[in-house]
């Protein structure tokens, strides 16, 4: 079950066509088939909006396209509930798929409930020499306390220092 006040989103290669305007070949007059169907009753279903529909780029909104530019399709969609707060959508070549990759650019603030969960550290943020300088001086504040205390509950409290210096960066 859906709830009307919660983000839902799908997104993916569908392979099929949702309307016409998402397909143009020159060969054949339209790609509508049976296959179409059933991702339309879903979108109606769960009162979906196609997010990705007017993303632009290079290939205007077609997310496959022939190597021979025959056929241009779009089958990769990005249908999102009417809660979320969608800012602009691109839609852009990579040159080693037959898909275009989709990007959605959407303002959560306000939107999400910040629980518990699990924290990871983004170790990418290790990269920045200025960051890594800090975070080792904030370490050596730690180093003393490991004798105090046993191994387990000395580590147990420098992932939540380092979680707590991190989350304040």
């Amino acid at each position: 079950m859906i709830f009307p006040s919660q983000l839902v989103g799908i997104t993916g290669d569908f392979n099929c066509i949702i309307s016409e305007r998402d397909w143009v070949s020159r060969a054949r007059k339209t790609g509508m088939n049976r296959s179409s169907k059933q991702p339309k009753q879903l979108i109606c279903d769960h009162d979906l909006v196609d997010e990705a529909k007017d993303a632009q780029g290079s290939r205007q909104h077609f997310t496959q396209v022939d190597p021979m530019d025959n056929t241009k399709s779009r089958i990769d969609f990005v249908f999102l509930s009417t809660w979320w707060n969608v800012e602009k959508a691109r839609c852009t070549p990579i040159c080693f798929l037959d898909h275009c990759c989709l990007t959605l650019w959407a303002d959560l603030s306000g939107q999400l409930e910040r629980g518990r969960g699990v924290w990871k550290l983004n170790t990418c943020i290790l990269e920045d020499e200025q960051t890594r300088c800090t975070y080792r001086e904030h370490c050596m504040e730690y180093r003393p306390w490991k004798v105090l205390q046993q191994s387990q509950t000395w580590w147990s409290s420098v992932k939540e220092r380092t979680r707590g210096f991190f989350q304040q960066l």
